[in-house]
């Protein structure tokens, strides 16, 4: 199979041949799947992370009368952050 060469101006100035993959026949299935692989790579993976919630060292006190209490204080009742000693300084 030959190929024609041209130049910017769209003038034919010689020819090529063309090696025998370009002599097989066309294959819209491996097209499409070749298009859907590279196209897969701009997408985000999505998917739940199986430690989301316990990676923190937050504890929760809610009781209404003890030590530490959250209950009553005008405090919302929500797990309380441990800060690290280095990170308050």
């Amino acid at each position: 199979m030959q190929a024609e060469i041209l130049d910017l101006e769209g003038k034919k100035i010689g020819s090529v041949t063309l090696p025998e993959q370009f002599h097989e026949e066309e294959r819209p299935d491996l097209i499409k799947r070749a298009f859907l692989s590279e196209a897969s790579f701009k997408f985000q993976p999505k998917g739940s992370f199986w430690l989301a919630g316990l990676q923190t060292t937050a504890a929760y006190y809610g009781r209404r009368h003890a030590w530490r209490q959250t209950i009553n204080t005008g405090k919302s009742r929500l797990p309380r952050e441990k800060i690290e000693e280095e990170a308050v300084k």
